[in-house]
């Protein structure tokens, strides 16, 4: 089994070299991962992913607008990603405020939920 905990670069200022880079990491971790399923080994893609992957994983969307996190090009990397891997485990988190997100599991739930109105980590399993 491969396991592969990762920071993913968080991107900010938008634009930028720092966004720049985030895309850059992007395609590197997603040839990585083809890497992995080429081995045919069980392989986790874990951690700090410093991305919004759609809407409904955020409250108030419109406030992330111009954040490297939620920037289009970042949620179709992402998608890209996820696609290549393979399936991939969710779960639905409520929030204080009674409001239903989608979310990839994530790993500091409890201060998340508490804190936040959002979740970058995620689990991807192939």
């Amino acid at each position: 089994m491969v396991i592969c905990c990762l920071y993913l670069p968080n991107g900010n200022p938008y634009p930028g070299p720092k966004f720049e880079y985030k895309l850059e990491w992007l395609k590197r971790l997603k040839k990585r991962t083809g890497e992995f399923i080429k081995m045919d080994l069980p392989a986790i893609l874990i951690g700090d992913f410093n991305i919004i992957p759609t809407p409904f994983d955020v409250h108030k969307p419109e406030r992330w607008q111009d954040d490297a996190s939620f920037r289009t090009e970042v949620r179709k990397a992402f998608a890209a990603l996820i696609k290549k891997a393979g399936p991939i485990l969710s779960a639905l988190c409520f929030l204080k405020k009674k409001s239903i997100h989608s979310g990839i599991i994530f790993i500091e739930l409890m201060n998340v939920m508490q804190e936040s109105d959002w979740t970058i980590s995620c689990l991807a399993l192939t």
